[in-house]
């Protein structure tokens, strides 16, 4: 009777688990971009490792404002075996394998520098991941004043940018491109499978 209980609870769990899959979200439209300018580490980037703490000062190319992050290592391994799933917008799963390359994960404050006071402001918190084959280079999150950015190099903004949306400046190198949460529309699809 037991093993019945338990095959029954299992199917129902199933069930449950097929069910309730989470609500589809559709990507906001961006409509304006930016660039990292005139990053600065205070440590020299081809020495950083997995316990590595420092600071990274830069400003974005339509803004004055100095903005700092002081990071610390991230306790989240990103280096484990592990699978990533991926919705593609045509909503297919694809499985793939996270790189085992070494990635080093920081997490940290961000801060604005106030050029009236002369002093740095907290005004948020700021998530960068770092490939230590391209330590000039990051990609990530950051909040200031309760608005969220995102961070990607050009070269992984580009696989994800819909027609319409802000093309990345051409250059000869990689570089970094950010978008806020106020510089995106909300895209009016509704999705009939809900």
């Amino acid at each position: 009777m037991k093993w019945l209980e338990l095959c029954i609870s299992f199917v129902t769990i199933a069930v449950i688990q097929v069910q309730c899959r989470p609500l589809a979200t559709q990507r906001t439209n961006i409509r304006q971009i930016t660039t990292i300018q005139d990053l600065q580490f205070s440590v020299d980037p081809w020495t950083l490792e997995t316990l590595s703490r420092f600071q990274l000062d830069f400003r974005l190319s339509h803004d004055v404002k100095r903005i700092r992050f002081g990071l610390k290592p991230s306790s989240y391994d990103a280096n484990s075996d592990a699978d990533a799933q991926h919705l593609d917008v045509d909503e297919s799963d694809d499985f793939n394998d996270i790189p085992k390359n070494p990635i080093l994960l920081f997490t940290g404050d961000a801060f604005l520098f106030d050029s009236e006071s002369r002093s740095w402001r907290k005004a948020g918190w700021s998530r960068i991941m770092v490939d230590p084959l391209r330590p000039f280079l990051f990609e990530g999150v950051f909040a200031l004043d309760d608005d969220h950015y995102h961070v990607l190099l050009d070269s992984s903004y580009r696989k994800i940018r819909l027609a319409g949306e802000p093309s990345p400046p051409k250059s000869g190198s990689s570089h970094m491109v950010v978008w806020s949460q106020p510089a995106v529309i909300e895209n009016d699809l509704v999705n009939d499978d809900l």
